[in-house]
């Protein structure tokens, strides 16, 4: 696959007129996607709006994988809090108490 890297460089204002130059590496790329697909984003986008809302989609189907990944460990780990709490209670003493020296 053709790739080609292209360092791009924005200036980002906030509602409180601070700006802030956020640079970062693009990669380039050559994809196919069906005519009606292309044509519907064109039409919603612009022609320069598609790599905007390609990169959006991708960037939000991403996090929903990792929401889901990290959703399995969270329900986890919230599993086990109340045993981890008693073995913790456990070994209290040990860091509590002074040494005998």
């Amino acid at each position: 696959m053709f790739a080609r890297r292209v360092f791009t460089c924005i200036l980002n204002v906030d509602r409180n007129d601070e700006a802030q130059r956020i640079c970062m590496v693009n990669i380039r790329l050559n994809i196919t996607l069906p005519n009606h697909i292309v044509d519907d984003i064109k039409e919603l986008y612009g022609q320069r709006g598609l790599s905007q809302f390609l990169a959006d989609a991708a960037n939000e189907k991403l996090l929903e994988i990792k929401k889901q990944a990290y959703q399995g460990l969270i329900e986890g780990y919230q599993a086990t809090a109340s045993e981890t709490v008693e073995v913790l209670k456990k070994f209290e003493s040990a860091y509590t108490e002074k040494p005998d020296v």
